[in-house]
């Protein structure tokens, strides 16, 4: 009986634990933020439900400008939004989330924080909301377009 119950705590464990690093390739359609097939997970490609429009992601996210194109050329009016204690992490390039009104980055509500490290290259974003800690560094622009594309405004 132990055995059993042993056996059903590490498979509940195993369910649990959704750790890795989302790594842009760009090797779907090259813009979506939310095509699986743009991301590798731990050297292979992302499973479906890996990165969805206002859904938590469970991983770590690393933009670094490498791949084909950019993401968030064909979001729709959707949140890309962080799990808890995961992190955004841009080094390179441009990482748009601000295609449509309603594009934005968000952190989990009521959770705990999760973070945004831009140490370099750029964020476009409608908005940036939710329990989220953000670092700048180097030469990174987090450019937010609050309530109009037109009207953006540099940090």
């Amino acid at each position: 009986m132990k055995r059993l119950i042993v056996f059903m705590l590490c498979l509940l464990v195993a369910g649990v634990s959704q750790a890795g690093l989302l790594t842009w390739t760009g090797g779907g359609d090259g813009q979506s933020t939310f095509q699986e097939a743009n991301w590798d997970l731990d050297g292979g490609v992302a499973p479906a439900g890996s990165i969805d429009p206002d859904t938590a992601v469970l991983h770590d996210i690393l933009y670094d400008g490498g791949g084909l194109g950019n993401p968030g050329g064909l979001n729709g009016a959707s949140g890309l939004v962080i799990g808890d204690s995961q992190t955004l992490t841009v080094t390179a390039g441009t990482f748009r989330q601000a295609a449509y009104l309603g594009d934005g980055i968000e952190g989990v509500v009521g959770g705990g924080s999760s973070y945004i490290d831009l140490s370099g290259g750029t964020i476009l974003s409608q908005y940036v909301v939710n329990d989220l800690a953000i670092t700048l560094g180097g030469d990174a622009v987090l450019e937010l377009a609050g309530g109009g594309v037109a009207e953006t405004k540099q940090v």
